[in-house]
Parts: C-alpha cells; sequence; structure tokens
C-alpha cells in the first residue's frame, strides 16, 4: 500500500511540476511575440495516417508562406528570442504530451514528419517510408532530420 501511494505522490508532483513549467513557458511565448501561444501542425504517423502535433510557438506568425513549408536552420531568422531558449532545451514539445496520450506519438520510435517532407524523403531515400511501421515519437535530442540526411537533400 505504502509503496503505491508512493508511486502516486511521484507520478502526480512530476505531472503537476510538467504542468506548472509548461505554464511558464506558455507565458513567456505569449510575452515575447504576437501571435498564438500553441501551434498544430499536421504530421505523418503511423502508418502514413495523418495527424495534428502540438508544439509551443517558437516562430513568428507568418514563417512559412501557404503551400511552402521549409525545414528550419540553425540560425533561422524565424525562430523568435523565445523560440530559441524554448527550443535549445527542447520544451517547446512538451505539448506533444498530449499527442502521446492520444495514441498519436510516443516516446520511443522515429520523429513525426510534415508530409510535404515525407513524400520528398520517400524518394530520395530507399526504405523512409519503413519508419511508418510505428508509433513515432516526441523529439528529445534524438537524431532528427537534419542529422540524418544524405548529401545533396536541401535543409
Amino acid at each position: 500500500m505504502d509503496a503505491s501511494k508512493r508511486a502516486f505522490d511521484i507520478l502526480a508532483s512530476l505531472a503537476l511540476l510538467a504542468l506548472t513549467f509548461l505554464l511558464f513557458a506558455a507565458l513567456a511565448v505569449a510575452l515575447d511575440s504576437p501571435g498564438p501561444v500553441f501551434y498544430r501542425q499536421e504530421r505523418v504517423g503511423r502508418g502514413g495516417t495523418l495527424f495534428r502535433i502540438w508544439k509551443l510557438r517558437t516562430m513568428r506568425v507568418d514563417a512559412e508562406r501557404p503551400g511552402q513549408p521549409q525545414w528550419a536552420a540553425l540560425g533561422d531568422p524565424r525562430v523568435t528570442r523565445m523560440g530559441r531558449i524554448l527550443r535549445r532545451f527542447r520544451i517547446d514539445e512538451l505539448p506533444q504530451i498530449l499527442n502521446v496520450l492520444r495514441g498519436e506519438m510516443s516516446f520511443v520510435g522515429p520523429r513525426p514528419e510534415r508530409p510535404h517532407f515525407v513524400e520528398y524523403l520517400a524518394r530520395e531515400l530507399p526504405l523512409y517510408g519503413e519508419r511508418h511501421a510505428v508509433k513515432l515519437l516526441i523529439p528529445a535530442k534524438a537524431p532528427g532530420h537534419s542529422d540524418l540526411m544524405a548529401p545533396g537533400i536541401p535543409r
């Protein structure tokens, strides 16, 4: 009985700590630049199904022209001041816990990518499509698309 109570105390404390941290980060985003605090973007999940990923907004609202997706680059001028901090520590990824709770993502697996880039990468990299056989992960200092790109693929 004491062990289960202690486990609950630890899990509840961690959840409240994460929520508090997320609220402070959201407030920082709101104060740093105009626009919504959260950002939703379509990604390709397990079996090629589409879902919308949740993130804290780290770029200007007008970061992309409609229909012209582009990868972020080092020193990208579209990233806000607070966005640089959130990205450095992967704090912008915290809202993706909602995607995990909904069963769209996992803490272990390949990184989900945008449909436009999935189509491109599937043409350029052999076996790229195999990654959609498993549930995708929340990125956390794991190799992402820019770390695994083949030479000649634009970043």
